[in-house]
């Protein structure tokens, strides 16, 4: 999706949402709304568990980790003197949005991405700034920041969207199902994968790091789980690197996430 498509007005930050339960008020857009929700209590590590939940309307669709060349991905800020320290976003399996002008990996339903927050005061609400893009025909960048208010008890209904959450996660790869090689051959990388007994068909979602741009891996030589992924950008001078991309590989009902392997 072209930057020139994104729409030039950024809608206002939305000042902090109050908190409703254990989950924000909905912070509602173009296309949709997104709201956090989180447990009552750390658990045993210090850490909260929560979700960023995104509600789609029909034809509306929302960004995976790797957005591609312009679009946006999820992010989570925490707000300074929040209870809220580090934030990581864990991403459910993505499939691949053809919007008519490209095609990029993401999510064409409503979608709850898990959250696990490292919690640095005991006395302040969970706030953070959400930023990301929904997009129909055109991207439009939403931003909000979201607070939740500790307490002693979660409502149910939050439970089941963290809980929900995470149990979409993909599974740690393995050598039965995962990235068995990689190598790098001109201006692509060559992918094997091991797959499930059976399998006949497999999707390969890989996420770039700093100035490097990837595009849609495509199964080559007519053999399941075997994929060209054409590496379109990365740093001037930067040697020719197979290992350390993230990839969620993805087949039939069942994914797994992992990096890719050393040659």
């Amino acid at each position: 999706m072209q930057l020139a498509r994104l729409l030039l007005a950024l809608p206002l930050l939305a000042a902090a949402s109050p908190a409703a339960g254990a989950a924000s008020a909905w912070h509602e857009t173009a296309g949709g709304a997104v709201r956090l929700v989180t447990a009552p209590e750390p658990g045993e590590d210090g850490r909260l568990r929560g979700a960023l939940e995104i509600r789609l309307e029909p034809g509306w669709k929302t960004y995976w980790r790797d957005p591609g060349g312009t679009g946006i991905p999820p992010q989570v800020t925490p707000t300074p003197g929040s209870a809220a320290g580090a934030v990581t976003i864990g991403f459910p399996p993505p499939a691949y949005v053809d919007d008519g002008y490209s095609v990029w990996p993401g999510y064409e339903e409503s979608v709850a991405l898990p959250l696990t927050i490292d919690i640095v005061r005991a006395d302040a609400p969970v706030e953070a700034t959400v930023f990301l893009g929904i997009c129909q025909t055109i991207c439009i960048p939403v931003q909000a920041r979201l607070s939740v208010e500790r307490q002693a008890a979660s409502d149910p209904r939050h439970a089941m969207v963290i809980d929900t959450a995470f149990a979409r996660l993909p599974q740690p790869a393995s050598a039965t199902f995962g990235v068995t090689r990689t190598r790098r051959e001109g201006d692509r990388l060559i992918v094997e994968t091991a797959l499930p007994d059976g399998s006949a068909d497999a999707a390969l979602f890989v996420a770039g790091r700093q100035g490097y741009l990837l595009g849609r891996p495509e199964a080559i030589d007519g053999r399941p789980g075997r994929f060209a992924v054409p590496v379109l950008d990365e740093p001037a001078g930067a040697p020719a690197e197979t290992a350390g991309f993230r990839y969620t590989l993805v087949n039939g009902r069942a994914a797994v996430d992992g990096r890719l392997a050393e040659p």
